[in-house]
């Protein structure tokens, strides 16, 4: 919020949805809704999509911002974005640091699993992670890495 009112005092307002616990996703929409907002943008706090994750959000979200008469887009992926690459470069360099530099480390990128039917509909979220990984691994030096579930 105080990074946008720096941009726009006063014009933007930030609303939370969870989808397991309150306020649900549903209740964070109705909260725009009561305080008058008619067109928002929806950002799910995990960079990779898939349709399990983001997607479910995106679709309860879309469904009751209909139902409410708001008008909602929504960022469905930001793994490439050069402040999060930034960001994980810069705790991938931190974490190589105690190591011997005439040794060789091995750096590990890990996500959850998805399941093999996710998988196999061309879910972009494995894509995604790889993409990701590669670019930091990239950015933070580290030749030698691989990425496992």
């Amino acid at each position: 919020q105080d990074k946008l009112d720096t941009f726009a005092p006063g014009r933007y307002m930030c609303y939370q949805g969870l989808k397991h616990a309150r306020p649900y996703i549903e209740d964070g929409v109705a909260n725009m809704a009561a305080d008058g907002v008619r067109e928002a943008v929806g950002i799910v706090l995990a960079p990779h999509y898939s349709i399990m994750s983001v997607g479910g959000y995106v679709e309860r979200a879309r469904k009751k911002a209909e139902e409410l008469g708001i008008e909602m887009n929504f960022v469905e992926s930001y793994h490439m974005h050069p402040k999060l690459l930034e960001a994980l470069i810069s705790r991938v360099k931190t974490g190589l640091g105690p190591f011997d530099a005439s040794r060789p480390v091995k750096v590990l990128f890990s996500a959850h699993s998805l399941p093999v039917r996710i998988r196999e509909i061309n879910d972009p979220y494995e894509a995604q992670l790889l993409e990701t990984s590669a670019a930091v691994a990239e950015g933070a030096g580290a030749s030698d890495w691989s990425f496992t579930w």
